[in-house]
């Protein structure tokens, strides 16, 4: 107990009274917060695949103690014998084989007036043991290393001298499969605009990324495709063209050489602004699929394949890394994660006779949320028989689920007002949460038609929004 009390208190000092738990089971940080529970009877949780936080009752964490991982125990013998190794008295090494060494140890400490230096030496320690025990099982990210960015750097050019934008555009998908992982690919810079790679993770990454093409084809000037990213980005780039962070992270692996881009690496997180790559947990993720990546383009510059059309490349990349081309999946595509509960709930309206259009943007500006920076999705609905906005209110999703705190606040909204007779759904996220608010497919249709009245009150309100928040152009690429 006393072990475990000094990793709480460290913990405690360095987080803001905030003890971290890490879920063996669901791969997720589990977060006590000492204020917050006072008010709550739950206990947040923190995915570390995607940052969400999801909340869980604080009934059940007794039984989750089945599958938290372990904290560090150090014992009193370990502490001591580190001790005698840095000052060198016999008596105290002697005590080290004696019974009761302990209480024996602690009367020298105090007969040489060593109780401060032994304090600290210990609180030390065990501060020692918990980072250790934080890095090994990710609870925190261990700082991207020299080397590591060196070979990210490496990796990328080696890419780009095979020039992958020759033979793909960025409407053509190519997925990897490799000893059971599925990765995404999309290459940017067939029309010489932009130059890079775009990466995504199994078949959820490749949900998403199919989403985002259906509203990239909708509204090409629209930010919501990249609000609903959860991919990492690499950006082909002069030297004076990057911006600071940028060149940060360059000018530790290699020296300036003008006339040539330089790779400059991004992560981005559903409802987040993007990050930059820094940490050695996204460095694995991001150097795997590199490695992937390259051994396909090396097989494919040898003899390319010509398609007329939009197409889905998938490959097979065996344990010798031979190439082999299988069959591309053309089945139908399932929507986005969601809290699939909300079909069953059923949603007890008054029932109006007007007809609603129900749109859907993303702000460029981000909010401040618990200290944690979102990008709001905001609904857009018009009541089309008065041809008046009558709801435009901001939401942000915590989680990949963005779609259930949407429908969350219409449902509300609904409740205190009344539903639609039907709904004109103008993008396939809107025609979801009309398709969970309604629960009849008979009155929900979908128009790609631009609505007047709609595009007038979202060039006012982006144009707002712009002017609050400078925004950097890697969020509208």
């Amino acid at each position: 107990m006393k072990n475990l009390n000094k990793l709480i208190r460290y913990l405690y000092d360095k987080n803001e009274n905030t003890l971290y738990f890490y879920d063996k089971k669901t791969e997720s940080v589990l977060i006590f917060e000492e204020e917050w529970v006072k008010n709550h009877d739950s206990l947040k949780v923190h995915h570390l695949n995607d940052y969400s936080i999801d909340e869980m009752p604080l009934l059940d964490f007794v039984s989750l103690e089945l599958f938290t991982l372990p904290l560090p125990k150090v014992s009193n013998f370990e502490v001591m014998s580190a001790f005698v190794q840095k000052y060198e008295y016999d008596d105290l090494k002697d005590c080290l084989h004696k019974k009761k060494s302990y209480k024996h140890f602690k009367e020298l400490i105090s007969e040489y007036n060593l109780e401060d230096e032994y304090d600290i030496f210990e609180e030390n320690l065990y501060k020692k043991v918990i980072k250790e025990w934080a890095f090994m099982n990710n609870v925190v990210y261990k700082k991207i290393s020299k080397n590591q960015k060196r070979t990210l750097v490496e990796q990328a050019n080696k890419i780009m001298e095979y020039e992958p934008w020759k033979y793909f555009s960025d409407q053509d998908h190519i997925t990897i499969h490799f000893d059971d992982s599925e990765i995404s690919y999309v290459v940017l810079g067939n029309a010489g605009s932009c130059y890079g790679l775009c990466v995504y993770y199994g078949e959820e990454g490749f949900r998403q990324l199919n989403l985002e093409c259906m509203l990239a084809e909708i509204d090409d000037k629209s930010i919501l495709p990249h609000m609903i990213k959860n991919s990492y980005a690499i950006y082909f780039d002069y030297y004076d063209d990057l911006n600071i962070e940028e060149k940060d992270f360059l000018d530790s692996t290699l020296k300036e050489i003008k006339n040539i881009k330089y790779p400059s690496f991004h992560e981005f997180k559903i409802g987040r602004p993007f990050d930059y790559v820094h940490s050695n947990v996204q460095f694995h993720e991001l150097n795997y699929a590199l490695e992937m990546f390259l051994v396909f383009i090396r097989e494919y510059s040898k003899k390319p394949r010509h398609y007329k059309d939009i197409f889905d490349l998938n490959v097979t990349i065996d344990k010798d890394y031979n190439v082999k081309y299988r069959k591309a999946n053309n089945d139908f595509i399932a929507p986005p994660h969601f809290n699939e509960l909300l079909l069953i709930d059923e949603n007890h309206f008054k029932k109006g006779n007007h007809t609603f259009v129900f749109d859907l943007i993303g702000s460029p500006a981000p909010v401040i949320n618990d200290g944690e920076a979102y990008l709001p999705f905001i609904p857009i609905i018009l009541d089309k028989n008065t041809k008046k906005i009558i709801y435009s209110t901001p939401c942000i999703a915590t989680t990949t689920d963005f779609i259930s705190p949407i429908y969350a606040d219409i449902k509300e909204f609904f409740t205190k007002t009344r539903a639609p007779k039907d709904i004109i759904s103008l993008n396939p996220i809107s025609n979801i949460v009309a398709g969970l608010l309604l629960k009849d497919p008979n009155r929900i249709s979908i128009s790609t038609e631009r609505n007047p009245i709609i595009e007038e009150f979202k060039e006012g309100l982006l144009e707002e929004l712009l002017s609050d928040a400078t925004i950097q152009e890697e969020y509208v690429q």
